[in-house]
């Protein structure tokens, strides 16, 4: 069976949109809110406007989305394949949400441009401007969180599961183009105007999710003539996943816990690693990173294809066990060179182990109906893992006396930890 690129690349494009979006807020929003703060300068940002939050206060804002994810996502994965309509499952919640994430990230720096430049970095001289400033940022997480779960379940209601694989790597591309066009094209625009990169972001958004509607009507409308009263949360649950299969699909949530937790940390403390352990600049800690970044776009792709070949299951072991050994040969090392192919080399057993398991995941469901909110429990566990990830490797560098390295052992193993859920009556 070949795979129905009309479908996949509207679904990928939507993808590249989001994480565009994610670049830019990930970003651009720590500046705003700590800018105007003494000591705190990053080129551009000290004369940005902004609230002068302290690094704390800053992180506890941008944390917001992750802690909401905990609630919102199954809940709203299980209503999204319940409900009917003229347009389907998913899209009630796709489209009642981007019209309300399109205005209010394009409002952001709107609203932070109203702050009195001569009390920039006050909140106490701006509290109606930072306000209204919260007041559209928690309306954007609640529109983020609504329409996540639906839009992560496109792509397994559209594509048989033998292709998802194969459908999965070409949409993590994707996603990964994404991220370098927002944090590399759009946010550069930052120093032409505080308010391009968020324009930038929104429209390309909206022209996405345009796209992904008209070319990816929901498959419920083709086949569904009659529909059956949908069960309660704990009925779906059940339904979702047969009783010989509950424990394995926990088993494989919990191994995308693991897996994402060692990738939260070295997102969270690559900078902090390469500049005090290999005593490199912003600039080299930020290359080094890339080249992981990187080898998991240009990995993606042929992930999906080996998964395809090898069976899921084979594949993310795989990926896991290169994860395990490439993460933890960087300890103790101060050679760039190999440290920099271990980088690659994470990267690349990353997308291998990344890319097959959310279809193994969905896998092991016993309806296809089922797809939110199964996926949305896949992605909480990920939420869960961003959330627990960097204070942990917090706490032990500072029990290793402030040495970073210690971060790819955590690394380790954690991703070991995730072996044994895979290979225990995983099919």
């Amino acid at each position: 069976m070949k795979l129905d690129f009309r479908k996949v690349i509207p679904i990928g494009f939507g993808h590249l949109s989001v994480a565009a979006l994610n670049a830019v807020y990930n970003l651009l929003m720590p500046l705003f809110l700590q800018a105007g703060r003494p000591g705190f300068s990053v080129g551009r940002a000290a004369q940005a406007p902004g609230f002068g939050l302290s690094a704390g206060w800053a992180g506890a804002i941008m944390s917001l989305d992750n802690v909401a994810s905990l609630i919102i996502l199954p809940l709203v994965g299980f209503w999204s394949d319940r409900v009917q309509s003229r347009v389907g499952r998913r899209y009630p919640f796709i489209l009642s949400s981007t019209p309300v994430r399109v205005v209010c990230f394009a409002l952001l720096p709107v609203v932070v441009s109203n702050i009195d430049p001569r009390a920039n970095g006050r909140v106490a001289a701006n509290r109606e401007v930072f306000g209204a400033f919260l007041a559209v940022l928690l309306l954007y997480l609640l529109a983020q969180k609504i329409m996540a779960s639906p839009f992560q379940a496109i792509l397994p209601d559209n594509v048989p599961p033998a292709q998802l694989s194969r459908a999965n790597g070409v949409v993590r591309f994707l996603d990964g183009i994404g991220t370098l066009v927002g944090a590399l094209v759009l946010a550069a625009l930052f120093d032409v105007h505080i308010s391009l990169p968020f324009w930038g972001a929104a429209v390309l958004f909206a022209v996405s999710m345009v796209t992904l509607y008209r070319r990816v009507p929901d498959p419920t409308l083709a086949s569904a003539s009659v529909v059956e009263p949908a069960p309660g949360f704990a009925a779906q649950l059940r339904a979702a996943a047969p009783a010989h299969a509950r424990g394995m699909l926990a088993r494989l949530i919990a191994a995308g816990f693991f897996l994402n937790l060692a990738v939260e940390v070295l997102g969270a403390f690559v900078s902090s690693y390469a500049t005090t352990t290999l005593g490199l600049d912003v600039e080299g800690a930020s290359r080094l990173y890339g080249t992981t970044v990187g080898a998991f776009i240009l990995a993606t792709i042929p992930a999906g294809l080996l998964g395809t070949r090898w069976g899921q299951k084979s594949a993310v072991v795989a990926g896991l066990a290169a994860f395990v050994g490439a993460t933890a040969l960087i300890f103790g090392r101060q050679r760039l060179d190999l440290i920099t192919v271990c980088f690659v080399a994470a990267g690349i057993s990353y997308a291998l182990a990344r890319v097959n398991l959310l279809p193994l995941v969905i896998a092991t469901t016993g309806t296809s109906g089922a797809a939110g909110l199964i996926t949305g429990l896949y992605f909480v566990a990920l939420q869960l893992a961003a959330i627990v990830g960097p204070p942990l490797n917090g706490v032990v560098v500072e029990a290793s006396g402030g040495n970073y390295g210690v971060m790819f052992i955590l690394m380790a193993v954690s991703a070991a930890l995730a072996l044994p859920l895979m290979l225990w009556n995983t099919p």
